[in-house]
């Protein structure tokens, strides 16, 4: 039996060889494991993607051709479906990843749809006898899902430096329990209940990772590296160990003077904070359960701390008029994080938003399966396409140019 996986290109993106998606490279290792012979196709980054696609399936002849797919990608995993079923129509095709998870049901076009963990349901998924939607258990004890096979990709065709180093992607946990409006998969298990992989394992990734590759800069893929604060301590007591340098998402609200003194002595140079908005109205209405004030003292404390603090704002999320527009750009005027992703408001299916429009007083008018829908886009190629009742897509999509020019501004002023 022969398995093809695809990665398919995100060409929404400013670049997609920054890190390969972990998830698939999971999946690779786990049918490693159990017996089966996958092989990548890696699509990121290539200009003559279908043209690639289209001559790998006919020279490899796979029996499964597998995709990864997150709602911005599915133009392109489109294309590539209908480019294997003119090929050969007996070919099955299988989908997973987090529109797969999310909402299962729009991808009937698929052979096989995997819902939640990938790894461990690919063996059913790429079996003859396994039906249409597949759903196996969550997987409580992470340790025993093999590491990524990252041998399946070319990690020379990806590049992201961390303070000059380069740097490789690393997930300690899964899941966030919070319910935040505008994010998705909130009301399922797979991205709602945390599941942590044991510190020790972790820093074996770390390990192999450095010994086998080079690395000594790591950045974590998790929703929020202080979830649980004892556990970021403890393994923040074993990478005091290693001289290596790290990135990490944290929560405002969930980090204090301790835990960012341990951070930084254990090698941690910068983190990401969802600040979202510099009004507290807005941020109580769509669920973050933060204010201004804490993000302020986050900022504080990482500035005390000695890392560096990037902010992630989102124009037009619901409730949010242009008076509270302004509030987000005095806050990052008054705080000046170290760095700033500003991006618009885009519901995703499953976000709390997304299913209850009413409710938020949104509007929004979208085919994920023709157009990249993307919250992150090539900054020249932003656009909107949800009206919150105080402000149009059109309206949005100034807004967040105009307040990225002020801030970048300002912060390259910071020195002079």
């Amino acid at each position: 039996m022969k398995i093809l996986l695809v990665i398919p290109p995100a060409f929404y993106m400013t670049s997609d060889r920054v890190f390969p998606p972990l998830g698939i490279l999971y999946v690779c290792a786990w049918l490693k494991k159990k017996g089966k012979h996958p092989e990548v196709l890696d699509l990121t980054g290539e200009k003559e993607w279908k043209e690639i696609f289209r001559k790998a399936v006919k020279i490899k002849k796979p029996d499964f051709i597998g995709f990864t797919a997150t709602t911005p990608d599915l133009p392109a995993v489109i294309s590539l479906l209908k480019i294997c079923k003119k090929i050969n129509s007996d070919i099955k095709t299988v989908i997973g990843g987090a529109h797969a998870t999310v909402d299962p049901y729009s991808l009937y076009m698929f052979d096989k749809i995997v819902i939640g963990d990938g790894f461990s349901a690919s063996q059913k998924a790429f079996s003859d006898d396994s039906s249409k939607f597949i759903k196996e258990p969550l997987i409580k004890d992470l340790d025993k899902i093999p590491l990524p096979d990252r041998e399946a990709v070319n990690l020379n065709k990806y590049s992201y430096y961390l303070d000059g180093k380069k740097a490789a992607n690393i997930m300690s946990h899964l899941g966030c329990p919070f319910s935040c409006a505008f994010c998705c998969g909130r009301k399922s298990e797979y991205y709602n209940k945390p599941r942590f992989r044991s510190p020790k394992k972790v820093l074996e990734e770390m390990d192999t990772l450095n010994k086998k590759y080079g690395y000594e800069a790591f950045v974590f893929y998790d929703d929020e590296f202080n979830l649980s604060k004892n556990y970021a301590l403890k393994l923040c007591s074993l990478l005091k160990k290693r001289k290596y340098i790290w990135r990490a998402p944290v929560r405002a609200d969930l980090l204090d003077e301790k835990l960012a003194f341990e951070m930084k002595k254990s090698g941690c140079v910068e983190v990401t904070v969802g600040v979202e908005s510099g009004s507290e109205k807005v941020l109580k209405l769509c669920g973050k359960k933060t204010t201004p004030e804490i993000n302020s003292r986050a900022r504080k404390i990482c500035a005390q701390a000695g890392i560096r603090f990037k902010a992630f704002t989102v124009v037009g999320l619901p409730f949010s008029s242009f008076e509270d527009e302004k509030l987000t750009e005095k806050w990052l005027l008054e705080n000046l994080p170290d760095s700033v992703d500003i991006n618009v408001n885009t519901p995703y299916p499953s976000s709390p938003e997304y299913e209850n429009k009413r409710k938020y007083k949104i509007k929004f008018k979208a085919d994920y399966f023709k157009k990249p829908v993307s919250y992150k886009y090539d900054p020249k190629k932003y656009s909107g396409f949800c009206d919150n009742s105080y402000l149009s897509p059109d309206e949005m999509v100034k807004i967040r140019s105009k307040m990225a020019e002020k801030i970048n501004r300002a912060l390259k002023n910071r020195f002079k």
